[in-house]
């Protein structure tokens, strides 16, 4: 699921890519399980023609990445998908600035942009692919807006970008809500349970209309060889004064599995 991202923002970027040449993308993650799986996306992001460039390990919490920023800088790539915690992306930006590399090079995911506020000027310009929609979005997708009326309904009141945990939140709800009811469609009160609620509720979903939280989400019996529920889009935004501000709607992924790559057309791309 990790290295949908990839994908859907490779497409993204190919979607808009105006010059003659290739785009190249190139990676910095930490040298761990999560961070090395965003990479499994690759062969597909080369079968669009992009350019891959250098995959730099970094630190979980690094003092300084001047030494791999200055290999990036050598090797000018147009996107650098950065695949750390949210201390690594500061780091990483007040390193990329004194070295002249614009913010807008790299590439963030929703788990380490949540506190990108603390970075301050230092993240302008900089973008992410979001499989959530994040408070800062309401003008875009109503789902959003729904989940922030409540939250102001009952007296909270969202942080602009660290509040993706809302909207996360709120998806959860609806998917139980939803899972149940489809379920209490085949049995009553008494025999509804977990089984009962996978079987006729979660097991039924398919297309079902988050209203812009993400993307449609659907029962994938083949979802990590074992059945998820997932959806299959990216949307992407990029940071502006400490906000997210979309720069798409969903962008179809690829799905990534231990074995293949199944692309938004369906074909597949064997991982050796």
């Amino acid at each position: 699921m990790y290295a949908d991202g990839p994908c859907g923002y490779a497409d993204w970027l190919l979607s808009n890519w105006t010059k003659k040449r290739p785009p190249k993308i190139a990676f910095l993650h930490l040298d761990s399980t999560y961070g090395r799986s965003f990479l499994a996306g690759i062969p597909y992001i080369k079968s669009l023609g992009i350019e891959i460039g250098p995959k730099l390990v970094i630190p979980a919490r690094p003092i300084t990445v001047n030494t791999e920023l200055t290999k990036m800088k050598k090797a000018n790539p147009d996107a650098i998908i950065v695949i750390s915690t949210a201390s690594g992306v500061s780091a990483v930006l007040k390193d990329a600035k004194k070295l002249g590399i614009p913010a807008s090079r790299f590439v963030g995911n929703f788990g380490n942009i949540l506190n990108i506020e603390a970075v301050g000027h230092y993240a302008d310009g900089m973008r992410a692919f979001l499989q959530f929609a994040t408070i800062d979005e309401s003008q875009r997708f109503p789902g959003v807006k729904v989940a922030i009326d409540w939250i102001r309904e009952y007296g909270e009141t969202p942080k602009p970008l660290t509040k993706v945990a809302w909207t996360q939140g709120w998806l959860i709800g609806m998917l139980n809500c939803e899972a149940i009811d489809k379920a209490l469609d085949v049995v009553d009160y008494e025999n509804l349970n977990g089984e009962a609620i996978i079987k006729h509720g979660i097991s039924k979903m398919a297309n079902f209309d988050t209203g812009g939280l993400t993307a449609p989400i659907t029962w994938d019996p083949e979802g990590g060889r074992g059945g998820r529920l997932g959806h299959n889009g990216v949307h992407i935004v990029q940071i502006k004064n400490g906000r997210a501000v979309s720069l798409s709607d969903w962008v179809p992924t690829a799905h990534v599995y231990p074995d293949v790559i199944v692309t938004p057309k369906g074909k597949t791309i064997p991982i050796r």
